[in-house]
């Protein structure tokens, strides 16, 4: 059977990291830091949302970053082509 103990949760302490480079924007009602971070894995970027009751944050590993660039162009590029409801 299974154990009725409460379920013991111990987090993973933070690990050092170091930011290399940051830019914020400010798009419609929403802003947007952006960071090249560092730790002992590797580099990352971390874009952070700040729009609402809690920021939201996706972390992209510098391997994929090129990749990232390009999926994020040919969005731009649909948005760009692509005639929206409205007709414009």
């Amino acid at each position: 059977m299974f154990d009725q103990r409460p379920y013991d949760f111990h987090p993973k302490p933070r690990m050092q990291q170091n930011t290399l480079s940051r830019k914020e924007i400010a798009i419609e009602r929403k802003q947007f830091a952006i960071a090249l971070n560092e730790n002992p894995r590797g580099r990352f970027v971390r874009i952070v949302e700040n729009g609402g009751n809690r920021p939201a944050s996706i972390i992209i590993p510098a391997a994929g970053l090129k990749e990232f660039r390009q999926l994020l162009a040919d969005m731009v590029k649909a948005s760009q082509e692509i005639k929206t409801k409205a007709g414009t």
